[in-house]
């Protein structure tokens, strides 16, 4: 009866001061999601009743999911208008699925404007699928705007290419929307292509808007291409817009650089979206540096993006560290990012360790970005492993990502081992992944109590893959 009353005179609502922090967030949101209260109370301005004002909001944000995460929501046009309504959702979803998950569903306009009804949802994919995959597919508006009918499309596209495909293909806006009416298409193409290619070209906006009409597309350029070639470039948003007009550009480009480098080329979306004015640019390069140097290059979205801008760089580079060098470090998207900025760097590191050294660190994406931070690791990594080891170290993308604890115990662990096995656990991808995860100061122990056999490279590998699979 009061609820009713609440219900039809709204007014009386509002002058009724209900403690609504007296009600557990696990009862308001159960699994089942059948709060104690009526819904609308579990969700209303009083449960954050200091929160009103739009500062206070903010400040209650920050404290919840930081500065950055909280600008994203109050910029969210569905989280912003009804942000003290949302308030407690967020605070369940931090709990269950993490601060981060929680900002990204509640960026998704259609999952704020469902959140009741899309809860019971989340937990089912979760159980069915991880948290990931659940919050990727709800953190879609196409996907949350008939998740319940969407349910049956992602139970029948597991069972047909597994659930790590169907949770690909739904995450995608241009699949999902026609999910149904694209289903006798993933059945031809899975059975003229593979699974793989199939939800490849399936995933790509451009092909998918126009699936039925690229079948014959595809089918005359397997025949031409083989068919790794054509899903390279129907799966290129930027050639499959306009495939029609690309074909004559392919015949062309194969004639000219053969059907690899063409299709490495055109497979590229900066190099396709503007090939009939890059095409004299390639000519000119081809000359320079040759005609692989100028196709590596190209096929870089990176590199290809401002091609013009980098010419002179790359004449300097050429000089200083020589072609083979320069390709690598223009390939490498950090250092072609700010390629003018980090010649003096180069120079300095060249100085320091010579140049195919210098060449080898920065063009590595995780050493080019925090170059000045790794650098100062150097002298004390080098006095324990030498020059050679500590450029190892430092050009290895699974090292050059520790934070600053890794980074002591990872020390503390080369300064106990003996230098030959450390360098040669760094050949290993592997160990240096295993290692990491497990942690450099239990890698530590496990080193310190290990056998000889144990303490090489395989050995040691195997003592940390047990450990790690113990873990688990």
């Amino acid at each position: 009866m009061l609820v009713r009353c609440f219900a039809q005179r709204p007014a009386i609502h509002a002058r009724i001061n209900i403690n609504v922090h007296s009600i557990p967030l696990p009862i308001a949101f159960s699994r089942k999601f059948t709060p104690s209260i009526p819904r609308h109370l579990a969700t209303s301005t009083t449960r954050y009743a200091a929160s009103k004002s739009p500062r206070n909001i903010r400040k209650t944000l920050v404290k919840l999911v930081g500065e950055d995460s909280a600008d994203r929501l109050l910029s969210t046009k569905g989280f912003a208008c009804r942000n003290n309504a949302l308030l407690p959702t967020l605070d369940h979803l931090i709990h269950k699925i993490g601060g981060k998950n929680a900002v990204r569903l509640l960026s998704c306009g259609s999952f704020c404007a469902r959140h009741e009804d899309l809860l019971p949802i989340l937990d089912n994919l979760s159980d069915k699928l991880g948290t990931k995959s659940a919050v990727s597919l709800l953190s879609k508006d196409s996907f949350c705007a008939r998740a319940n009918s969407l349910l049956a499309v992602l139970d029948m596209l597991s069972e047909k290419l597994g659930s790590k495909s169907a949770v690909k293909l739904l995450s995608k806006d241009s699949f999902c929307v026609r999910a149904d009416s694209l289903d006798p298409v993933l059945d031809i193409l899975s059975a003229k292509l593979g699974k793989e290619s199939a939800v490849a070209l399936l995933s790509t906006c451009s092909f998918c808007a126009r699936a039925e009409t690229m079948l014959p597309i595809l089918h005359s350029l397997s025949e031409k291409l083989g068919t790794d070639s054509a899903v390279a470039l129907l799966s290129t948003g930027s050639f499959c817009a306009r495939a029609e007009t690309m074909l004559p550009i392919l015949h062309s480009l194969s004639e000219k650089l053969g059907t690899a480098s063409a299709v490495r080329l055109l497979s590229t979306d900066s190099f396709c979206g503007r090939v009939e004015s890059l095409v004299p640019l390639l000519d000119s390069l081809s000359k320079s540096i040759g005609l692989n140097a100028a196709v590596a290059l190209l096929s870089r979205n990176s590199f290809c993006a401002q091609a013009e801008t980098l010419l002179p760089v790359l004449n300097i580079l050429t000089e200083k560290v020589g072609t083979k060098s320069a390709v690598a470090l223009l390939s490498a998207g950090s250092f072609c990012a700010r390629a003018e900025s980090l010649l003096p760097v180069l120079d300095r590191l060249s100085d320091k360790l010579g140049t195919e050294s210098a060449a080898r660190l920065l063009s590595r994406d995780g050493f080019c970005v925090r170059v000045d931070e790794l650098m100062d690791k150097f002298p004390e990594i080098q006095s324990v492993l030498g020059e050679k080891g500590a450029v190892r170290v430092l050009s290895n993308s699974c090292l050059v990502s520790m934070d600053a604890t890794q980074w002591r115990e990872f020390m503390e662990f080369i300064q106990t081992a003996q230098p030959g096995d450390t360098l040669s656990y760094l050949g290993s991808y592997k160990i240096m992944s295993n290692c990491k995860k497990a942690g450099w100061r239990k890698c530590g122990e496990l080193y310190h109590r290990a056998s000889q056999q144990e303490k090489t490279r395989a050995g040691f590998g195997r003592l940390v893959d047990e450990y790690a699979q113990a873990a688990l």
